[in-house]
């Protein structure tokens, strides 16, 4: 009997250690990380209900432009290693992060959203006489929706068994980015929007998107990345230089809803 419980018991944990080890790997059944807020929040809309990590590594409330300062300072030791690593550094080296999470594994695989790594990859489009890292890219919507295409198609690669998910979750954000962009141009034609001036030059990408004609100033709507006294017709742009909105959606419907033009 001793002999036969003793059996029992052997199996019992034998299955309990099995059953622990499966847990353990559902829960870390994948992880990406990533330091730049818009390559963050479209690896969190493509992986939603996959089950696999999103991690920002940097702290939220730094820009930008002082986090590349912060990956100068970060101890890779104090980091986790991660299976996937999101980035744009092929146009924007500052934030390199690929060369560090590879000290921590070198399993670790890059994917950059700028430049698609496969021979005759996609690349998002830059005005050829911009300075490195002076415009925001991201706010071309048309570069926007590419860099969710490449994202996707090599998450799905990775994680083939989410692929149909990370399809689903593909389509749904370039619906939403359709129809913000539909809904935007409505809004400034019905305004009477015909001009536009720009008091931030970072934000060009998103004004060739609407092909309005640029003036140097006086434009029928200012478009700008931070608030301006006594301007009626304005367009505070959120920028994403930080993590500043909970989802990629969120920001779109933010975008639309920033348009204030009162014309006379």
């Amino acid at each position: 009997m001793e002999k036969g419980a003793m059996k029992y018991l052997r199996k019992l944990a034998l299955t309990v250690c099995c059953l622990f080890s499966l847990s353990l790997h559902a829960e870390t059944a994948g992880r990406v990380v990533s330091v730049m807020p818009v390559v963050h929040l479209i690896a969190q809309e493509l992986l939603q209900d996959t089950g696999i990590d999103v991690v920002f590594l940097a702290p939220e409330r730094l820009p930008i432009n002082r986090i590349s300062g912060w990956l100068r300072r970060v101890d890779s030791q104090s980091l986790t290693e991660a299976d996937v690593v999101i980035t744009v550094e092929s146009v924007w080296p500052s934030l390199e992060l690929y060369p560090l999470m590879r000290t921590l594994s070198i399993r670790t695989i890059p994917i950059d959203l700028a430049t698609e790594l496969s021979p005759g990859g996609a690349r998002v489009l830059m005005r050829p006489d911009a300075a490195l890292e002076s415009e925001f890219f991201w706010l071309d919507l048309n570069n926007l929706t590419q860099m969710i295409n490449v994202a996707a198609r090599d998450l799905g690669r990775v994680w083939p068994e989410h692929a149909t998910t990370i399809d689903q979750n593909r389509f749904a954000l370039q619906r939403a980015i359709q129809q913000t962009q539909i809904r935007i141009d409505n809004q400034l034609a019905e305004s009477g929007v015909t001009t536009l001036s720009l008091a931030d030059e970072r934000l060009m990408p998103l004004a060739y998107t609407l092909g309005i004609p640029l003036v140097a100033d006086a434009g029928d709507l200012l478009m700008t990345s931070t608030p301006e006294p006594d301007t009626e017709s304005i367009w505070v742009i959120e920028t994403l230089q930080r993590l500043s909105v909970g989802s990629l959606p969120e920001w779109l419907v933010s975008l639309e809803a920033a348009i204030q033009v009162n014309r006379p």
